[in-house]
């Protein structure tokens, strides 16, 4: 039989554990009656010791009630240990949420119920914080026109927006648990399409265009979601319904196409006029267009800026429309007033051109194509970087094709003349790249004027 000493310590080290433990203790005998607390309940419910050994736990506990209290006893009697959720009461009026753990005592023939309370008012912060969070979110997400849709790693949905109830005329309700191939169908888009089988597939997050049948456009991007091993969980669609902007899109296009026709039509009808001012220079302009534009792409401009380049050298003589029609067609050598009316003509094509909108600095390229380098040419003696690169190029397609070709007061002058002149003058009057390039083109690669 256990010595009387031997139980002593036990009784000590058992209240010394007590004492010390963190989550609050109380005896409570079959009346009801508190007759032992431990220092963390006398802490976190505010009385003093002495006090709560003067109380019966019904008036701290709302589970408990002092005419329920005996059917409540032999409840824990007969299942020995419970564990349940309650509210305590404090000293100065709080009420905490508490979860207790009962179990039934016999001990020298007397009966307890050994209550072991853990607060549960943190857990509560965070649960309400959570909460408060899953509301935001969906206040957030519900207010957004874009489609979103949350779904497990089975493809059955756990959550949608009201955008999607919205577009399928459905509550979310009847939503929830549906396959995306449910939901979808009901839009009736073309499933192959869809990009959330590649989400589990790659593992990665997936963006595509799709089409229904109806003529809906829909943007729809997919990502995974995953856990700390890196096994896809869930997946997050988001779907845009883009069916509006891609209409505007092709009009836009439509009318881009339109507002270029209408810009190569006016380029044309400019391009004539001042060609049947001075027939001799026939084609001239077509010509000079062709090399500029193959010297262009030579130097790997884009098909955006080549086309500016084609654009302005199509018309770079416009403003001869102005110049006198015997001063164009003179067969010997002009005066040197006559000269300085020809030499007016990249201003009077500037000024033409100014008004009209291209997409591209037209009306700057034939100011500037007899501009030169050194600052040699006009009509505003330009140096260098001054000068546009789309006017450098067609400043020594100009000379070229003028070289090589007829005029009413010399005979043609032929293409060697013409690359030997833009040779001997690279990096001084005409851009070092761009004689380079049109160089490359007549002698290595066969170019020739059609």
């Amino acid at each position: 039989m256990e010595s009387e000493k031997n139980l002593e310590k036990k009784i000590l080290f058992g209240r010394f554990v007590l004492e010390h433990m963190s989550n609050p203790v109380l005896w409570v005998a079959s009346d009801g009656k508190i007759e032992y607390v431990n220092q963390a309940a006398v802490n976190i419910l505010g009385y003093s010791r002495k006090k709560l050994l003067s109380l019966k736990v019904f008036q701290l506990d709302d589970n408990f009630l002092s005419h329920n209290w005996q059917e409540y006893w032999e409840e824990i009697r007969k299942k020995e240990i419970t564990k349940t959720e309650t509210l305590y009461k404090t000293k100065d009026g709080k009420v905490l949420p508490i979860e207790i753990t009962v179990r039934y005592l016999k001990h020298n023939h007397s009966e307890y119920l050994c209550v072991i309370a853990k607060n549960l008012t943190e857990r509560q912060r965070v649960e309400d914080a959570l909460r408060r969070s899953e509301e935001e979110k969906s206040l957030i997400l519900n207010s957004l026109s874009e489609f979103v849709a949350y779904y497990d790693s089975s493809f059955r949905a756990l959550w949608v927006n009201r955008a999607v109830s919205e577009v399928i005329g459905e509550p979310a309700s009847r939503l929830i648990g549906l396959s995306w191939k449910q939901i979808w169908q009901k839009l009736k888009v073309e499933l192959e399409a869809h990009p959330l089988k590649s989400v589990v597939e790659k593992g990665s997050f997936q963006k595509k265009e799709i089409s229904s049948k109806d003529g809906k456009s829909w943007l729809v991007r997919a990502y995974p979601i995953k856990d700390i091993e890196d096994e896809i969980i869930g997946i997050v669609e988001i779907a845009l319904d883009i069916s509006q902007r891609k209409s505007a899109e092709r009009q836009r296009r439509l009318n881009l196409i339109r507002t270029r026709r209408i810009l190569e039509e006016t380029v044309g009808a400019l391009a004539a006029t001042s060609e049947r001012r001075d027939p001799y220079t026939a084609g001239h302009q077509r010509r000079v267009s062709q090399l500029a534009c193959a010297i262009a792409k030579e130097l790997d401009f884009s098909h955006d800026l080549i086309e500016g380049v084609r654009m302005a050298s199509n018309i770079h003589d416009v403003g001869k429309v102005y110049v006198p029609a015997e001063i164009l067609s003179k067969p010997t050598v002009l005066t040197k007033l006559e000269f300085s009316i020809i030499q007016t003509h990249p201003q009077i094509g500037y000024d033409i051109l100014k008004e009209i909108e291209f997409p591209w600095p037209v009306a700057q390229i034939v100011l500037q194509h007899h501009e030169r380098l050194d600052g040699s040419g006009y009509p505003n003696g330009l140096t260098g970087k001054e000068i546009l690169a789309e006017a450098k190029i067609l400043t020594v397609s100009d000379i070229v094709e003028a070289m090589a070709s007829h005029r009413p007061y010399r005979a043609a002058l032929g293409i060697d003349a013409a690359l030997n002149e833009i040779d001997e003058s690279k990096g001084e009057l005409y851009d070092y790249d761009v004689v380079c390039a049109c160089l490359d083109l007549f002698k290595k690669k066969k170019f020739r004027f059609i």
